[in-house]
């Protein structure tokens, strides 16, 4: 049996939801067992307590009957968002995909332990105003200079320097050879001060302890030459900091607290000099950081890349010429004014059990209007719609089908209209 289009305007199909976490309290979330053996626990199986026989208060796992018996059709008109890191919409969800990750990376590799980095910002153009609530009785403002005919912030130019140097990647490379980490894996997550708007780094290493002044010489090294010998009042090339044991307490909440820099946005917003760039890392990671396994090996088994692993040779291929068209870089402000900005049209299956619980989901694009979701529910008379998703039904798309900037036209295919698993049969 085939069901189409059973939800109308404002109303959800049955489906399994998620309830989204707090934005508060993001490093306690998820707990230490959430990380799976990066925490140094075992994930908790599904049990339940037989009331009868002989098996009464022993764990039983229950697995989830993954067997299509129908599915359900239906049509949503979904926002388009931009994808960016920087996105306070986009980046909440890429945050906590990004924690499951680093629990996964780093689970049953021990202890980890986590530095803050920072640059000293006076190395770059800027100047020193009065202001009585620091120390020394002033702080540093920075400016901007010509390069190339170009005002560039000094942030940026700092940041510039530390990329093409690679300063944490050779600093926690530093630190592997002189015995400190167990391994040369690390994540480090970008920051924005508060005040100078300079960019600092939170390192997670696999390692019990990091001595302080070795790491402060490592990271001086990264000193620029044009500024001089080192003042004995200030530090060689910026601060380097503990987290201190009272917010890290286990390897679980340490990546729950890395995190959080992405998925919670600053405080002040994204300050201008980054938001006219054109491309900004919120975090790196080492060289193959995300192959699980201390042993790396290609796969050798015959493919269609043209490669022979016996003596070594690529295939030659200079004679394939492709036509790339020519794209134009937006910077970081017009990818995030872009969000949800426009929306598609797409057909929903949701393939169900007999329980009638969703199974797995597909979906395929009808079409797509140059304008946010909101515009199709007004057509629709639904003035007051601010939602990311509008669920429409045959006649709703017949109406708002003219309005689209893009149309496909769907040809039925054996996977998309596949037949009733053969499971109804054996039920009924």
């Amino acid at each position: 049996m085939h069901g189409s289009n059973l939800c109308g305007v404002g109303t959800s199909c049955q489906t399994q939801s998620l309830s989204e976490p707090s934005r508060e309290n993001l490093c306690d979330e998820i707990p230490d067992t959430a990380a799976g053996e990066a925490a140094g626990g075992t994930p908790a199986a599904s049990s339940l307590l037989e009331s009868l026989g002989g098996n009464c208060g022993q764990e039983v796992e229950v697995e989830a009957d993954t067997r299509v018996v129908f599915h359900v059709d239906h049509y949503e008109v979904q926002a388009c968002r931009c994808g960016s890191a920087l996105c306070n919409v986009c980046a909440w969800g890429q945050g906590w995909r990004l924690r499951r990750r680093l629990a996964e990376a780093f689970a049953g590799r021990g202890k980890l332990f986590m530095l803050s980095l920072s640059i000293d910002p006076t190395f770059w153009p800027g100047y020193y105003l009065p202001d009585e609530t620091k120390p020394t009785g002033q702080r540093w403002v920075p400016t901007e200079s010509k390069i190339d005919g170009e005002s560039v912030p000094s942030q940026r130019q700092a940041l510039d320097y530390c990329r093409k140097r690679r300063v944490v990647g050779e600093f926690v490379k530093a630190l592997f050879k002189a015995g400190c980490l167990r391994s040369s894996r690390y994540f480090a997550v970008v920051e924005v001060q508060d005040e100078t708007l300079m960019v600092h780094w939170h390192l997670l290493v696999e390692a019990d302890f990091v001595p302080m002044e070795l790491s402060r010489l490592l990271w001086d090294r990264n000193r620029p030459k044009w500024v001089g010998p080192k003042p004995a009042d200030r530090p060689g090339f910026g601060t380097v900091r503990y987290t201190t044991s009272k917010k890290i307490f286990s390897p679980g909440h340490a990546i729950n607290y890395a995190t959080k820099y992405i998925i919670k946005p600053p405080p002040g917003g994204w300050p201008e000099w980054i938001l006219d760039l054109g491309r900004f890392h919120r975090y790196s990671v080492s060289h193959r950081f995300w192959l699980h396994g201390d042993a790396w090996e290609p796969d050798q088994s015959p493919g269609t890349d043209g490669f022979d692993w016996e003596t070594g040779k690529a295939p030659d291929r200079r004679s394939v010429v492709t036509e790339r068209k020519p794209q134009v870089q937006r910077t970081i402000r017009e990818r995030l004014a872009s969000c949800k900005s426009k929306c598609v049209l797409v057909q929903v299956r949701d393939h169900c059990n007999i329980a009638g619980e969703t199974v797995r989901r597909q979906q395929r694009m009808v079409a797509m209007f140059d304008f946010p979701v909101k515009g199709i529910a007004h057509e629709l008379g639904a003035d007051d719609w601010e939602e990311d998703i509008f669920y429409l039904t045959d006649d709703q798309v017949a109406d708002v089908m003219p309005c689209a900037s893009f149309k496909r036209f769907l040809e039925p295919d054996d996977e998309w209209d596949e037949k009733i698993d053969s499971v109804m049969e054996e039920k009924f």
